[in-house]
């Protein structure tokens, strides 16, 4: 079928090729656009498509869905949408459905949310598990050692908690610029390791106190007595 005007007679035309049993679109002449091939499968841009659906551009090859509401694309089988992923754009986050269910949603920030429960996995045997179960959140590790590196030149490690009133502080601090381990009350360092031993702040209270020969317990500001 031939579509032309006074310039061109076959400006534009539908074509069933029989030897390869494929529907072809042209448009400005002889330019094909878009195929069907003899098993369903559609080409745009392209006459070797090798997809149920595949679309070509040497440069960057597109595809758009547009709505003033929600743009959605659908994986179903004979029952059900089992998997979506859907854009809402009066919010600007986009979804991600799985099994029936939303598992991830990319917020307008940049955030990446999953629900209560949802895990991230990681490992052959799903051996790390990071995830919050409405309640608690939770890492596990359950095979090998479960490695925290600080790779900053003298950086530190801090594990920080509620500080009384409302805020949070320090409470183990790894210090990477004196190679020492320092343990807070409400931010208070109280003990810290040394070369040469451990430094305690305040009262120190043990039932009992084992020092090897010639190790010495130090008391007093200027180690006014020694024990050893």
């Amino acid at each position: 079928v031939l579509f032309s005007d006074d310039a061109n007679f076959n400006q534009g035309r539908i074509q069933y090729n029989h030897n390869g049993n494929s529907l072809a679109f042209y448009t400005n002449g002889n330019n094909e656009r878009l195929r069907i091939s003899s098993n369903g499968s559609v080409g745009i841009n392209t006459t070797a498509d090798t997809r149920q659906l595949e679309i070509y551009n040497s440069s960057h090859a597109t595809a758009a869905l547009k709505s003033d509401t929600q743009s959605s694309l659908f994986f179903s089988d004979d029952d059900t949408n089992i998997g979506q992923i859907s854009y809402i754009h009066s919010g600007n986050y986009m979804y991600f459905r799985v099994n029936d269910a939303e598992r991830l949603r990319i917020t307008s920030v940049g955030e990446v949310q999953i629900p209560d429960n949802g895990k991230f996995v990681a490992g052959n045997g799903d051996d790390l598990e990071i995830f919050h179960d409405s309640v608690n959140t939770h890492i596990s590790n359950s095979t090998g050692t479960l490695f925290i590196n600080q790779y900053l030149d003298d950086g530190d490690i801090a594990l920080r908690t509620d500080d009384g009133s409302g805020g949070f502080t320090d409470y183990i601090v790894l210090d990477g610029s004196e190679g020492s381990v320092n343990l807070y009350h409400y931010g208070s360092k109280k003990l810290e390791t040394g070369q040469y031993g451990v430094t305690v702040i305040g009262s120190l209270a043990a039932s009992n106190i084992d020092l090897e020969d010639n190790a010495k317990l130090l008391i007093g500001t200027g180690d006014d007595l020694q024990i050893f």
